[in-house]
């Protein structure tokens, strides 16, 4: 079964790789991955900052949609400013760094399969795509795994909640828990 939006990216990526659209302010559509792989690599054209013209000169808008609370300086910098951090952050993430940690991502995933297997069904977002990336992440840094969720609730609210609400604030009140705690 094909769903609508598989529909709209087939005809985008057959007519029109890269798409601008007003939404949002205004955002581009890549819908291949060889069109992705090109802008990442063209920070002249696609650039990750994006700071309306304010007559403070220091309105800040990020790249996320809806706008973030803070600046995420891993994806809303462009070189030059972003060398300093990519040098120190490109031998944590080398292939033998993240090949060592490949069986602590694998068991990750079976300890989340195995809670749910039992069951017959899985939430694929709820059961995997959101513990497995945190957990990793976790570990990675060093953080306890056990308080996964804790860490990554509010990373989500943050995008699927509405800025200016009460839920929004909590979600920044989280975020900023986090980067206390870190």
């Amino acid at each position: 079964f094909a769903r609508e939006g598989d529909t709209i990216v087939g005809e985008l990526r057959a007519k029109c790789p890269v798409a601008y659209t007003e939404s949002h302010g205004g955002y581009w559509v890549l819908t291949s991955y060889e069109a992705a792989a090109k802008a990442m690599r063209d920070e002249a054209v696609f650039s990750s900052r994006h700071e309306p013209p304010e007559a403070d000169g220091f309105h800040y808008q990020g790249v996320n949609i809806p706008e973030a609370a803070q600046p995420n300086v891993l994806i809303e910098q462009d070189p030059p400013e972003w060398n300093p951090i990519r040098r120190i952050l490109n031998p944590l993430f080398a292939p033998p760094k993240v090949e060592a940690l490949t069986p602590e991502f694998e068991r990750f995933t079976r300890d989340c399969i195995d809670k749910v297997i039992e069951s017959g069904t899985i939430d694929f977002v709820l059961d995997l795509a959101n513990p497995v990336p945190a957990m990793a992440t976790l570990a990675f840094l060093g953080l306890p795994l056990e308080q996964w969720e804790s860490y990554a609730e509010p990373c989500h609210e943050v995008v699927y909640t509405r800025p200016g609400t009460p839920e929004f604030m909590k979600a920044v009140e989280g975020q900023l828990w986090i980067f206390d705690a870190v």
